[in-house]
C-alpha cells in the first residue's frame, strides 16, 4: 500500500492500532496465514467497514462497507474467483465488467479493476507469490474486494 492513502490516528493508544484499514484483503490474507494447517481449499468472506481519505468530507474521511472474498488452495485461479463475484453481483440485477489492471499485491497480468458501468467498485486478482511468502502461505490465493452495492 502507498502510505499516502492510509488514515492515521493522531494520538494512537498503541503502535499496533495507529492507522485505520482502507481495504479488507490484508485481513483475509492474515486469517489464511493463521490456518495453514487446515485442509484446503479454504474459502472465506468478510463484510466490513473501511475508512478512506476524502478531502470533500467534513472529517476528511469517509467510512464505507466492503465485501471481500479469498480462496486458498492448489487449484484456485482468477477465473473461479471471477465467476463467484459475477454470481453475487448478478443477484442484485447488475452485471460487472473487468478491466485488466496490475496492482502491487497481485501477480502481474492476473488482476483487474471491477466496474459497474463507469463506476469502479473494486479489485480482483491472484495474490503475488512474494506476498504469500511473506505470510508463509504455501498455496495460491485468489481474492476480490468490492464496495457494497
Amino acid at each position: 500500500l502507498t502510505e499516502d492513502n492510509i488514515v492515521e490516528i493522531l494520538n494512537p493508544v498503541s503502535s499496533n492500532w495507529s492507522a485505520l484499514r482502507n481495504w479488507l484483503t490484508p485481513s483475509l490474507v492474515k486469517f489464511l496465514s493463521k490456518n495453514t494447517k487446515v485442509d484446503y481449499p479454504q474459502r472465506i468472506f468478510e463484510l466490513g467497514q473501511v475508512v478512506n481519505l476524502n478531502k470533500r468530507a467534513e472529517t476528511g474521511t469517509v467510512d464505507e462497507y466492503k465485501l471481500a472474498y479469498a480462496e486458498a488452495g492448489s487449484k484456485v485461479n482468477f477465473t473461479r474467483a471471477k465467476s463467484i463475484l459475477q454470481s453475487i453481483v448478478r443477484a442484485t440485477g447488475k452485471s460487472p465488467t473487468f478491466i485488466a489492471r496490475d496492482y502491487p499485491s497481485f501477480i502481474p497480468g492476473r488482476s483487474a479493476e471491477v466496474k459497474l458501468g463507469e463506476k469502479s467498485i473494486g479489485i480482483i486478482g491472484e495474490i503475488h507469490p512474494q506476498v504469500l511468502n511473506n505470510w508463509k502461505i504455501e498455496v495460491p490465493v485468489v481474492c476480490w474486494e468490492i464496495k457494497t452495492i
